[in-house]
């Protein structure tokens, strides 16, 4: 049921970090054998969690397919559900890209972040665990958070945005370091959670903007009036990626590793 909202969700934000409104979704839906009763239960959830996610955004699926008997010597693969979503940007010159652009902007994380670890990048790949739930989708958040976004990009005030997924937090902003060949000072707020939870979670919902200095106060004021949570991360600088002044790489780093 989550993975099914999540995959939604996941198309929606790809969507919004580059200015588009979400119009349409279709899907491929991969399972092993509808035999099995653990596999059709697996498909059935996903289909409740697709339907509950695009009905709530207006996200509608308008075509798909279903793909089942994937399996090896009786052995089915993971469910693994597939969404490809289209959008309209109606002026392509406010089209938002993610790469960095400016030296001294600010950079904001929009979204709360709750420090969901279980079935992260970061659990399975450095801590070996593979066990425990999915993060919580709200779906009242996706919406509110998404359409606050599309409202800040109207009026020009964001320069470059991306979407939080894999990886969390630290790999979004990495990306973004990379495309733009520029650094960030980045500081982990005030929260009862620690660096690791902050940075490698992979919450729901969650976006990266970059606004210019002059433009902080009405931002806040727009975010704020659409309750939309949102931390102040970092400022842009010119080559270098420092988190919390302990740990420092450069974009050149951060290119090759």
């Amino acid at each position: 049921l989550t993975g099914g909202k999540q995959v939604v969700c996941e198309s929606f934000r790809n969507l919004i970090s580059v200015g588009a409104k979400p119009i349409a979704i279709t899907n491929c839906l991969n399972f092993g054998s509808p035999e099995n009763d653990e596999n059709m239960g697996e498909f059935v959830e996903c289909v409740q969690g697709i339907s509950e996610a695009s009905e709530f955004l207006k996200f509608p699926v308008v075509s798909g397919n279903v793909s089942f008997y994937n399996q090896t010597n009786d052995e089915g693969i993971k469910p693994t559900p597939t969404i490809g979503g289209v959008g309209l940007i109606k002026n392509y010159k406010k089209m938002i890209t993610m790469d960095f652009k400016e030296i001294d902007n600010i950079v904001l994380v929009i979204g709360k972040t709750e420090g969901h670890i279980d079935q992260s990048l970061f659990a399975r790949n450095i801590l070996d665990e593979k066990n425990g739930p999915p993060p919580e989708i709200n779906l009242f958040n996706e919406k509110n958070n998404g359409e606050t976004i599309l409202k800040l990009i109207d009026n020009g005030l964001i320069k470059s945005a991306h979407d939080v997924s894999l990886g969390g937090i630290i790999t979004a902003i990495s990306k973004m370091c990379i495309k733009g060949n520029k650094g960030i000072n980045l500081k982990k707020p005030n929260y009862l959670i620690d660096e690791i939870k902050y940075f490698f979670a992979e919450d729901q919902g969650r976006y990266i903007i970059e606004i210019g200095k002059k433009d902080l106060k009405k931002v806040k004021d727009i975010l704020n009036k659409n309750s939309v949570h949102f931390d102040e991360l970092g400022v842009i600088n010119e080559k270098e990626l420092y988190i919390n002044d302990k740990t420092k790489v450069t974009i050149d780093e951060l290119k090759t590793s």
